[in-house]
């Protein structure tokens, strides 16, 4: 209802073609730019592996040189932030450091275990559909 609300609003004080144009911005930034913006994240986590190493957590880059670390015995946050049929996404913080960790969703899900979350992950839910 407030959605409503706010377009006839809308359209009282731009008109239908303004309201129309604005509504196709964005319908179009939020349906091209947040997918754009998982692949960027998870092809920067796929290249940068994740292996568990003693009681920590450790993301290396390219060259091998560590670039993120989580010690898995002190308290983190760590959270599912997308599922595809291929793919799952997973951010991990602990203070200021931030890890994303990308896992395909045939692997066995240690890291994921790991942070203490649930693999395979639950089926997202598809109530938009």
């Amino acid at each position: 209802m407030i959605v409503f609300g706010a377009f006839l609003a809308a359209v009282i004080w731009l008109g239908l073609d303004r309201t129309l144009a604005a509504l196709f911005v964005l319908v179009a930034a939020f349906g091209f730019a947040y997918p754009l913006y998982l692949w960027a994240l998870q092809q920067r986590a796929a290249r940068r592996p994740v292996a568990i190493e003693a009681t920590r957590l450790v993301q290396r880059n390219k060259a091998g040189s560590i670039v993120a670390v989580i010690d898995l015995a002190a308290p983190f946050a760590a959270k599912c932030e997308h599922e595809d049929a291929e793919w799952v996404l997973y951010r991990a913080a602990q203070g200021r450091e931030v890890m994303w960790l990308t896992v395909p969703t045939d692997g066995d899900g240690r890291l994921v275990q790991a942070l203490g979350l649930r693999w395979p992950p639950a089926m997202p839910s598809r109530w938009f559909l």
